[in-house]
């Protein structure tokens, strides 16, 4: 079937949208926070940052601990000084585990305060977004993507949000403070000790770009799934009807265990790199503890340096654990945010929510039809109308001629097209032959028709209902 170039391009617009617009795409979700929200989220920043400056000073205070007792046992300080040095240092612990405590909660706290907010007004635009989409965004999209959207893909940009950010932020701060104060102490051992750390960041960085890949396969796959089993629950009747309970089941299976084999990969990606991150402290103690030693023999650094290089190098290692597995959490929500954000952007060659278009204050009602086609946009190689006809028999085009008045799908005319979307819905009234009311009152579901003063009127006033 040939098409013109401005069919085509009629077809385009409703199946990729409008071109987006600086105003209508934001690459981020930090995008949908308020000036409010960046403020709590840099001050949670900040102090998750210091919460994880703070922990490698353990290990300071630890080493110095211990060479206090070392100068005890060989007799080169007395049982008094020991004393007055070890409740110094005691307390020392107790003001670092008190900084410690409130940098951290207030880290946390201010990530879910912010987070939650984020997540709010994310899923306000998504769910706003997809309400000014034309009909073909939804030919296109299975009944179970949106839903999931909403509701899994939401959830998993919240938790990397609230708590796996805070989270990250203070393991790299902690890592980062561990080799500062490792590299003070000697510098030959944190040359050392170097490759080490390069080695576990490249391993998580490889294992964490495989973990997005099939996350986002087994998320595709899920969302197919899901769609299936929506459409197959909603049109039971028909499935019923041709006896393909099984076939549909053997769809649905397939999709859930092509999903299933990608989240496994994903799984046994996220298992090998905490296995491997596990074993790489009993590695840093024993490459750390062979170097040192042989600086202590060649009178380098004395036992206080090398139990502080030991332990912060360890702190520094564990951090590396705790990125793992927020790396894969941040990494599923940039997966889940991108389509989400994608869908926000798109533009709706039919937005109901636009105030462009004319609005008469008087119509006849007269409808005149001429040469008009329909081809539907997931069906572009078929025409479904070409000469109108209103027979009463089934397929003869009754549906179609009632979606192009309500401009549901594109019509290529200027007159109606130069009406105001919403204006042109709001005078027509259809009768369905099969009622779609939403889970409420009836009150409800003929208010949800009525927007702007009436609706104010029919709130307070319900009797308007009858008239």
């Amino acid at each position: 079937m040939d098409l013109s170039e401005k069919e085509k391009g009629i077809l385009d617009h409703q199946l990729n949208g409008l071109p987006p617009t600086n105003l209508s795409h934001r690459s981020t979700i930090f995008e949908y926070a308020t000036a409010f929200d960046k403020t709590v989220l840099l001050i949670s920043s900040i102090c998750a940052v210091i919460g994880g400056i703070l922990n490698p000073f353990i290990a300071l205070i630890y080493g110095v601990l211990v060479g206090a007792f070392g100068d005890y046992a060989v007799g080169s300080v007395e049982a008094d000084e020991m004393w007055s040095n070890l409740s110094t240092y005691s307390l020392y612990y107790v003001y670092l585990a008190i900084a410690i405590f409130v940098v951290i909660y207030i880290s946390t706290v201010g990530f879910y305060y912010s987070g939650e907010r984020i997540i709010r007004a994310l899923r306000n635009a998504y769910l706003k977004a997809i309400l000014r989409q034309s009909m073909a965004f939804f030919d296109t999209h299975g009944p179970g993507e949106i839903s999931t959207r909403i509701m899994s893909d939401m959830n998993l940009a919240r938790e990397g949000i609230t708590s796996k950010a805070s989270v990250a932020l203070t393991a790299v701060a902690t890592f980062g403070a561990a080799f500062v104060i490792t590299f003070i102490i000697y510098w030959k051992t944190a040359l050392v000790l170097s490759p080490t750390f390069v080695i576990v960041v490249a391993v998580g960085s490889f294992g964490a770009a495989h973990v997005v890949r099939q996350h986002e396969r087994a998320m595709t796959l899920s969302s197919q799934a899901s769609s299936l089993a929506d459409e197959a629950i909603a049109s039971m009747l028909l499935v019923s009807a041709f006896s393909i309970q099984e076939h549909m089941a053997a769809k649905y299976s397939a999709c859930l265990t092509s999903a299933g084999r990608s989240d496994i990969r994903s799984r046994n990606a996220t298992a090998g790199m905490i296995a491997w991150s596990n074993a790489v402290p009993p590695l840093v103690y024993a490459l750390t503890f062979w170097a040192c030693s042989i600086f202590l023999v060649r009178g380098e650094v004395s036992v206080a340096a090398l139990t502080t290089t030991a332990l912060a190098v360890t702190i520094g290692a564990f951090a590396i654990i705790r990125i793992v597995p927020a790396a894969q959490a941040l990494s599923s929500t940039v997966a889940s945010a991108g389509l989400i954000l994608d869908e926000i952007a798109r533009r709706s060659p039919q937005d109901p929510f636009a105030s462009s278009g004319d609005c008469p204050a008087a119509v006849q009602g007269d409808v005149e039809l001429r040469g008009v086609s329909l081809i539907y946009p997931s069906r572009d190689n078929r025409t479904v109308l070409h000469e109108v006809s209103f027979a009463w028999a089934s397929g003869s085009g009754k549906s179609g001629v009632i979606g192009l008045l309500e401009r549901f799908v594109d019509l290529d005319g200027k007159d109606i097209q130069s009406l105001n979307l919403s204006w042109l819905r709001g005078q027509m009234v259809l009768f369905g032959q099969e009622a779609r009311l939403f889970d409420t009152t009836i009150f409800e579901n003929i208010r949800y028709g009525e927007v702007g003063c009436r609706e104010k009127t029919m709130q307070e006033n319900p009797n308007e209902i009858r008239e």
